[in-house]
């Protein structure tokens, strides 16, 4: 959403959030992970209404913006609109600087890694 995250359930909604900025959602294991417009990575345990921050990008990368994401070999592949390419590790929890990519700014380009395609 552009402003917050809400659980609907039976008709019902609930605010888990009224103030972040989320662009995207991925479903890793039993929780879900969202991905705010500036990076930072949340995850929601499954059947819980809270959301904790697990990573932030803009620690290390500085005031960027999140052009697209993608799954590869089980990381959560962050692309920026300035920054460069960088990885979210479900394992450890952390974003680091993506080794296998370097592209500074992603404009429907299709990117063959191995046998995955972006």
């Amino acid at each position: 959403t552009m402003q917050g995250l809400a659980s609907v359930y039976k008709g019902k909604v609930e605010f888990i959030d009224r103030k972040l900025n989320f662009s995207s959602s991925f479903p890793h294991g039993e929780d879900m992970y969202f991905l705010t417009k500036s990076g930072d990575v949340y995850r929601c345990v499954n059947g819980s209404k809270k959301i904790d921050c697990l990573a932030s990008l803009s620690a290390i990368a500085g005031n960027t913006s999140v052009s697209t994401h993608s799954l590869i070999k089980d990381k959560w592949v962050i692309f920026t609109s300035s920054e460069g390419v960088y990885e979210f590790d479900f394992q450890n929890f952390q974003i680091t600087p993506c080794r296998e990519l370097t592209i500074m700014e992603i404009v429907g380009l299709t990117i063959t890694l191995d046998e995955f395609i972006i």
